[in-house]
C-alpha cells in the first residue's frame, strides 16, 4: 500500500513539472492623463442687513410658594460594644444573679481576646481540613461529608484558636459553667 501511494504522488508530481509554461502577460496599456481641473467658481456672500428688533418685556414668573425645609432625620443608632452587648444579654438572662452575669461578661470578654489572637485563623485551617477530611471519608454520600466536616472542622479549630490565642478563655468558660 505505501508503494502504491508513493507511485501515485510521484506520477501527479511529473505530470505537473511536464505542463508547458504559460507565457507571460502581455504589459497593460498607458491610461490618457486627464486634464487638470477648472478652478471652483469663488462664492461671495452678501452683507448681513441689520434688523432691529423691538424690546420684549421680560418674563413674569409666579413666585414659588415657600417649601419647608427637609425633615431632620434622626442619625442611625450606634451598636453597642462587644462588652455592652454581653452585658444586656447577661441581663435578660440571669436578672437577679449577679454573680453568673458577671462570669458570662467575663467569660465572652476573654473568648473576644482569643478569637482576636488566632482563633479566626484556626477556624478557616480546622474548616478546611475537616472539609477535605469529611470529603475522603464518606466517599458514597461525599456531599454530606464535606458539609458536616467542614462544619465539626471549623468548630475544632475555632476552639484550639481561642484556647491558644488566650490562656484565660478556658478557665473563664469553667468558671461561667460552675457559677450557679
Amino acid at each position: 500500500m505505501p508503494v502504491l501511494i508513493v507511485a501515485a504522488l510521484g506520477s501527479g508530481v511529473g505530470t505537473a513539472a511536464a505542463q508547458p509554461q504559460l507565457p507571460p502577460l502581455p504589459p497593460l496599456p498607458e491610461l490618457p492623463t486627464l486634464p487638470p481641473m477648472p478652478p471652483l467658481p469663488t462664492l461671495e456672500l452678501p452683507v448681513p442687513a441689520q434688523v432691529d428688533l423691538p424690546q420684549l418685556p421680560a418674563p413674569q414668573l409666579p413666585a414659588l410658594p415657600q417649601l419647608p425645609g427637609l425633615p431632620q432625620v434622626p442619625a442611625p443608632p450606634q451598636l453597642p460594644s462587644a462588652a455592652e452587648a454581653s452585658g444586656m444579654v447577661a441581663d435578660r438572662a440571669w436578672p437577679d444573679n449577679q454573680p453568673k452575669r458577671e462570669a458570662f461578661q467575663t467569660m465572652t470578654n476573654e473568648i473576644g481576646i482569643g478569637w482576636a489572637n488566632g482563633g479566626q485563623q484556626r477556624m478557616m485551617a480546622g474548616s478546611v481540613v475537616g472539609l477535605l477530611i469529611g470529603c475522603v471519608s464518606i466517599f458514597p454520600n461525599f456531599m454530606a461529608g464535606c458539609m458536616i466536616g467542614n462544619v465539626v472542622g471549623a468548630g475544632i479549630g475555632a476552639v484550639m484558636g481561642i484556647d491558644e490565642g488566650n490562656p484565660k478563655a478556658r478557665p473563664s468558660v469553667e468558671k461561667f459553667l460552675a457559677t450557679p
